[in-house]
């Protein structure tokens, strides 16, 4: 049974009861002082389910994150941003498709999201970025550890470039 404080709270964030409850069952999970002390090491930032910059699609799920921990700028996960995702192990030519593709909607104004993976995904990274557009990179497994490895040169280089890297 859902509590009133879940009632409450889905009132207050302007969500769904269940999300709501959700949301209350996960921060009991939280360990605030060692998640904020752990952020401000790598110098990122909260971003809280409700907050004005919660981007507003990611809010409309049915089970969306509580908390997006965000290197860089924090805006862009408003802004519209065209999602391009492809194979890890692809050809040379599946690597020119992507950049060619990427080249050109970057020079029609669009901003790249993608996960950052081997192939396809970072390759989409690097040519935002060449194109002179921010780019937003979404991990999977947290901003303290950067998957793949060999790719965390990329993520700073996304950050430094003026783009956001964001994980759960």
């Amino acid at each position: 049974m859902l509590s009133s404080t879940a009632i409450a709270w889905a009132s207050t964030l302007n969500c769904p009861v269940g999300t709501a409850g959700h949301i209350l069952r996960m921060a009991g999970r939280i360990r605030p002082d060692r998640s904020l002390r752990d952020a401000r090491r790598i110098d990122a930032s909260p971003l809280v389910f409700g907050h004005p910059e919660y981007p507003a699609l990611l809010a409309a799920i049915p089970d969306p994150p509580v908390v997006l921990w965000v290197r860089g700028r924090m805006e862009l996960l408003g802004y519209p941003l065209l999602a391009l995702v492809g194979a890890r192990r692809c050809s040379t030519g599946g690597v020119e498709q992507a950049t060619r593709f990427v080249s050109g909607c970057v020079t029609e104004g669009w901003n790249i999201v993608s996960g950052g993976a081997r192939g396809i995904d970072s390759a989409a990274h690097r040519e935002a970025m060449r194109g002179g557009s921010p780019t937003v990179v979404v991990l999977g497994a947290g901003l303290d550890r950067p998957y793949p490895p060999e790719h965390g040169d990329l993520f700073e280089e996304v950050v430094g470039e003026g783009g956001t890297v964001v994980s759960e």
